[in-house]
């Protein structure tokens, strides 16, 4: 009993250093232009997918963020492997619409909890996830990019990030 408690401890003293490792650098440098389906497919390297399968639905894009995009993406479907439970595929998609980018990252797996939906972006929320969403959302921000979850329990998550007109353009590729 007291190891676990001990064990517990010192999990949220590595989460929280973590976290601030990576929180440090938010914001350091000016955002730049960021080639999506690249950051995507690099923030995806170093996660144990399994038999999850992640298709990247986006082609010719690129976003005006922070450096730490990648972590975005890596946070999302690193939380999905890890929580999904039934989760076999992760589908991350994009299109523009009323003067937006709407970039979809959608799963298969059991979902977040209606009353979870917001509270995962928290820092302090939800199995580990909240401190990690809460980074992601804070990244985002710096350029004015907003993130929420839409899913259906039960269907799996949905994460919609909302691109303002200006920091997105579509690039011809080769």
């Amino acid at each position: 009993m007291v190891l676990e408690k001990e064990l517990a401890a010192a999990e949220a003293i590595e989460s929280q250093i973590l976290f601030t490792r990576d929180y440090q650098d938010i914001g350091l440098l000016p955002p730049q232009w960021q080639d999506l389906p690249g950051v995507i497919r690099k923030a995806c390297n170093g996660i144990q997918l399994g038999t999850v399968s992640v298709e990247i639905d986006i082609d010719g894009v690129e976003i005006l963020a922070d450096k730490l995009l990648e972590k975005v993406f890596h946070h999302m479907v690193d939380n999905a492997v890890r929580y999904g439970e039934k989760i076999s595929r992760i589908h991350i998609s994009c299109n523009e619409s009323f003067e937006e980018l709407l970039i979809v990252c959608d799963d298969d797996g059991i979902g977040i909890p209606a009353d979870a939906k917001e509270k995962i972006f928290n820092h302090q929320y939800y199995k580990n996830r909240g401190l990690d969403m809460y980074l992601a959302r804070e990244i985002l921000s710096l350029t004015g990019i907003s993130i929420r979850e839409t899913g259906v329990y039960g269907k799996g998550a949905r994460f919609e990030l909302h691109v303002p007109k200006g920091t997105y353009r579509f690039i011809v590729t080769r």
